[in-house]
């Protein structure tokens, strides 16, 4: 089990929406990389709208990677959000977000 989607990371992480199919998608062996420019500044003032919350507080925030191939089968105890197909919203990797200095 894990907590509420915040910022997703797809073609417009600003907007806080999380139903969107622009997420990076895996290649065919597996790998992804996901790259995208936004202001702190409006990320900062989208987050405190849509959580009512003061700070991003991304030290206390973690990185989750969801889905597999829809053909996976999957066990019965494994659940979803809505009608939305586990396949898709299954965590399957957690990173820890870190500060780089540039």
């Amino acid at each position: 089990m894990s907590g509420t989607t915040m910022v997703p990371f797809h073609d417009d992480p600003v907007s806080m929406q999380i139903a969107r199919d622009t997420y990076p998608k895996a290649s065919e062996e597996g790998t992804f990389q996901y790259r995208k420019r936004v202001p702190l500044s409006d990320l900062q003032a989208a987050f405190t709208k849509a959580f009512d919350a003061p700070a991003l507080d991304l030290d206390r925030r973690v990185v989750f990677i969801h889905g597999v191939i829809p053909s996976t089968k999957l066990p019965g105890s494994v659940a979803s959000l809505g009608d939305i197909p586990a396949q898709v919203t299954l965590p399957v990797a957690c990173g820890q977000i870190e500060r780089v200095e540039q």
